[in-house]
């Protein structure tokens, strides 16, 4: 979940980390942490 640079996801991980990409309105690390 955290290694490479996130090229995929660009757009959305310009300014964040890819475990803090919103999704329905909570972070990722929000479900896995759950």
């Amino acid at each position: 979940m955290a290694g490479g640079r996130g090229t995929r996801l660009m757009p959305l991980t310009n300014n964040r980390p890819k475990p803090m990409v919103p999704v329905l309105g909570r972070p990722v690390l929000d479900y896995v942490k759950d």
